[in-house]
This record gives structure tokens, C-alpha cells and sequence, in this order.
């Protein structure tokens, strides 16, 4: 998220801004840390949500330029 923002920000735009998300993550018992982190960023009313538990990370590997943010926007 903080990439996220900063990377918002750099374009004049921000956080509040975001209307939907979608989360991929390898397990489902992430979900609690993922909200805490929605709530240190976000503010109510939250943006629509998708959670999506996946089985591997496979397939976003050989796509790093998505993922893999690595502080560039």
C-alpha cells in the first residue's frame, strides 16, 4: 500500500481515491493483516474489496512488472 500511495500521489491523485481493490494472496488466514493494513491507508467507506486465495504465485511471476512494484510507479 505504501508504494500504492506514493505512486497515487506522484500521478496528483491519492488513497481516497480508490474505488476497488483486488487481493491475491496464498492463504486466507492473511485476510485479518490485510484489513489492518486497508485501515492504516483507507478511511470509511472502504472501496469494494475482492479476496482471492490462489494456489500458487506461478503465474504472476513471469508477470513481475504487475506484482512486483519494487517502488517505482
Amino acid at each position: 500500500m505504501k508504494n500504492i500511495a506514493a505512486c497515487l500521489t506522484a500521478a496528483g491523485s491519492s488513497v481516497d481515491k480508490i474505488v476497488r481493490r483486488r487481493i491475491y494472496t496464498l492463504d486466507m488466514a492473511y485476510l485479518p493483516q490485510i484489513q489492518e493494513v486497508t485501515k492504516r491507508y483507507l478511511e470509511a467507506p472502504y472501496p469494494v474489496s475482492t479476496a482471492v486465495q490462489v494456489s500458487s504465485t506461478s503465474i504472476f511471476e513471469s508477470f513481475e512488472w504487475l506484482t512486483g512494484w519494487s517502488g517505482m510507479c
